[in-house]
């Protein structure tokens, strides 16, 4: 074969059919066949490969900030436990202060209670040993203040004043011994009825009358 016919027949095979492929939405016209090389082929992947792609979902939107009434709410809801801890603490201490003022009082009146009494039991000791006549007379005048003389009156005493009161007493007084009475005692009694004026009793006036004294000086003081 001559080499001139040998290169004549290569240039006459027909070259291999070109691969149309229509794009759509571009700048060419619609439905414009476009002829792609032969190495695009070979990197597109093949239609069927397509078929078992997952498009994953969109992510869902970030979730929107707090407002600011929510990220005030612990910051108040832990207030509110503050101020009930310190209004339960409050009350705690005005209950204990209440309950000291009590105690304090109580204790004032006793100590005052104390002190007459150990006032009371000095003067007994200091009547019981130098206990005089002039003592149950003046007992015996108060007595008539408040139950005026009348005859068959008796004046009620102990064994070791009754002689030394006869003379100092009206003589419309009958003076009788009482042995259930002691030194300083001495008791009035009438048809009409009668005035006690044992040291007991008047000892007890006594501590009545200084008790009123100290609290109403306490009440001033105030």
């Amino acid at each position: 074969m001559h080499p001139l016919e040998k290169f004549t027949r290569k240039a006459a095979v027909a070259p291999p059919p070109a691969t149309t492929t229509t794009f759509r939405g571009s700048v060419l016209s619609p439905g414009e066949p476009v002829s792609l090389p032969p190495w695009v082929r070979l990197l597109a992947p093949p239609p069927d490969a397509l078929e078992d792609v997952v498009v994953a979902a969109p992510s869902p939107p970030p979730p929107p900030p707090p407002s600011p009434e929510q990220i005030a709410a612990p910051f108040k809801a832990k207030i509110a436990e503050l101020e009930a801890q310190l209004a339960a603490e409050r009350a705690w201490m005005a209950a204990a202060a209440q309950k000291v003022d009590a105690d304090l009082q109580r204790f004032e009146s006793n100590t005052r209670a104390l002190i007459v009494d150990m006032a009371l039991v000095a003067a007994r000791v200091f009547v019981g040993e130098t206990v005089s006549v002039e003592a149950v007379t003046n007992a015996v005048g108060k007595a008539i203040e408040n139950l005026p003389l009348t005859p068959g009156m008796t004046l009620r005493v102990a064994a070791a004043n009754a002689e030394a009161l006869k003379g100092k007493v009206p003589d419309t007084l009958k003076i009788v011994v009482d042995p259930t009475l002691k030194p300083g005692d001495c008791r009035l009694d009438s048809e009409s009825g009668g005035v006690d004026a044992r040291l007991e009793v008047r000892a007890h006036e006594l501590r009545q009358r200084l008790l009123a004294t100290l609290l109403d000086g306490r009440g001033d003081a105030e």
